[in-house]
């Protein structure tokens, strides 16, 4: 018991108010040193338009990152070992909850200062986005789900994207 309020003392002051408005903060799933790649705190008060969406860029590559590393490089593929992943897998499994957990922290705060980004296209910050929200738990997806309705509304986003977040959601 004592470890676990060291670990949420040492995490709560490394990322102050960066995981507040999600339910399941950073350190549940992570090992002390396993650091997000980028600071969900960071100073986000000067963006320009470009740089919201080179940031959401930089965040989407990190979204993929370990993701690809757990399907064994192949995008799409899921790995055939999840369910008894060796022990670099599961570092890859870690790595890739406490970024999505950073990730998730920050993009809310970026949503709630400057709204959904609005670069549309395929390859565009819009939909860059979505894929960030959509790799939250079901339970927390729903702190994005107004961002979204208002980014189909605008047409940044199909509006079958918010249907399958919506049904997995529930």
């Amino acid at each position: 018991m004592k470890v676990y309020w060291l670990c949420m003392l040492i995490f709560g002051c490394a990322q102050a108010g960066s995981c507040q408005s999600l339910k399941q903060p950073v350190y549940d799933f992570a090992r002390l040193n396993d650091i997000p790649e980028i600071d969900s705190a960071m100073d986000i008060s000067n963006l320009t338009p470009r740089g919201y969406n080179e940031l959401i860029n930089k965040m989407f590559v990190l979204d993929q990152k370990y993701r690809i590393k757990v399907m064994n490089g192949t995008p799409g593929k899921r790995n055939q070992h999840v369910r008894r992943p060796d022990s670099e897998t599961q570092k890859y499994w870690r790595l890739m909850a406490v970024n999505d957990q950073s990730n998730q922290a920050l993009f809310l705060r970026l949503l709630k200062r400057y709204k959904w980004p609005a670069q549309p296209g395929e390859d565009g910050s819009s939909v860059k986005a979505w894929y960030i929200a959509w790799h939250a738990h079901a339970d927390r997806q729903g702190l994005f789900y107004p961002f979204l309705v208002e980014a189909v509304n605008s047409k940044l986003l199909d509006r079958k994207t918010l249907a399958s977040f919506r049904e997995s959601m529930y």
